[in-house]
């Protein structure tokens, strides 16, 4: 569902009614995900990005 909103908010001006239509469903969304997710143990149904840090070895 994120890579909806995203693109929604990414290739849409500001002023588009795409665009406005992505934060209000993206608003209605949390409000639903966030109950659903902590049902089932997690925190919330944000989107998070983990991202490791690159190691090298020059040697």
């Amino acid at each position: 569902m994120w890579l909806v909103f995203n693109n929604a908010w990414l290739f849409n001006k500001k002023t588009h009614r795409v665009y406005k239509a992505g934060i209000k469903l993206a608003d209605m969304f949390m409000e639903n995900v966030d109950r659903m997710m902590k049902d089932y143990g997690y925190c919330c149904g944000r989107q998070y990005v983990f991202l490791p840090p690159a190691m090298f070895c020059y040697g």
